[in-house]
């Protein structure tokens, strides 16, 4: 009961939208607070009715989040060459992109950068000597050659220590890590030339926001959240933090709905 005298029904649960089938770990706590006089008792919002109501099974990888086009790769690379006091080119025989993404990393991030890539290396090695056991024809052996031989990626943060590091199963992008307010991501992989830093704005996708919405997708650009940061002169620097304090959308506007049907609900449990 408050101050004015209503009373609440209230409980709360803790859930990670890896639940609800979206390839990220972000788990937290959350609590719905309904007026008694709205509404009957609450139905049991715990893991058992949430598994029912929201539970899915994941049918996307993290790789859906990286989606951001070369024009904005190139502008967030020169943006952070400029903070560092870096030429927007090199000035030795290199290739451009190669240079600037070893150069945007310090020599510890570096460090940690080829260790893990090192250990990836191995295993790869390892399972495509048992994909070479296997027939030819086999169609585990076929599905390797055909969708993931040559084509590993893993993620890397390098503002985190080593113990600290995502597992990526099979050394694909399976599903992303709690964002952090300070995170670093850096994409690696067998073929260098697509390592590369993650953009803000795939970190403000990895919550949900209409971020990097494909252009296909035109009766949604009415609520491209790229056009409101803009308006908002909020820059690119600054969306990492905004990301690491976010609540995902997708579960917030999941428990939303949960406390609108209890509201609408005339049946009590």
């Amino acid at each position: 009961m408050n101050s004015q005298g209503l009373c609440y029904h209230v409980q709360s649960l803790v859930f990670s939208p890896e639940e609800e089938g979206v390839p990220i770990k972000r788990q937290r706590r959350y609590t719905l607070c309904l007026r008694s006089d709205l509404c009957p008792p609450l139905l049991k919002f715990d893991a058992a009715t949430w598994r029912c109501v929201a539970f899915a099974e994941r049918v996307a990888t993290a790789e859906m989040y990286f989606q951001a086009s070369k024009e904005l790769l190139s502008v967030w690379k020169k943006t952070l060459a400029r903070r560092r006091a870096l030429p927007d080119r090199p000035t030795f025989a290199k290739q451009d992109e190669d240079w600037c993404w070893q150069a945007l990393l310090t020599s510890t991030e570096r460090s940690l950068v080829n260790e893990i890539r090192n250990e990836n290396l191995k295993e790869i090695a390892d399972i495509e000597a048992q994909m070479k056991s296997l027939d030819p024809f086999d169609p585990e052996r076929q599905e390797y050659e055909n969708t993931i031989a040559g084509k590993h990626r893993w993620l890397v943060n390098v503002s985190q220590s080593k113990g600290f590091q995502p597992k990526c199963s099979n050394h694909r992008l399976l599903i992303m890590p709690a964002l952090l307010r300070s995170a670093k991501f850096f994409i690696d992989g067998e073929n260098v030339s697509e390592s590369r830093l993650v953009h803000p704005l795939e970190l403000m996708a990895m919550q949900s926001l209409p971020v990097l919405l494909p252009q296909t997708l035109q009766d949604l650009h009415g609520l491209n959240f790229e056009s409101v940061l803009s308006a908002a002169n909020v820059h690119a620097q600054n969306l990492t933090g905004l990301a690491g304090n976010g609540m995902h959308v997708s579960s917030v506007g999941k428990t939303l709905m949960f406390g609108l049907a209890v509201i609408m609900s005339d049946c009590t449990v």
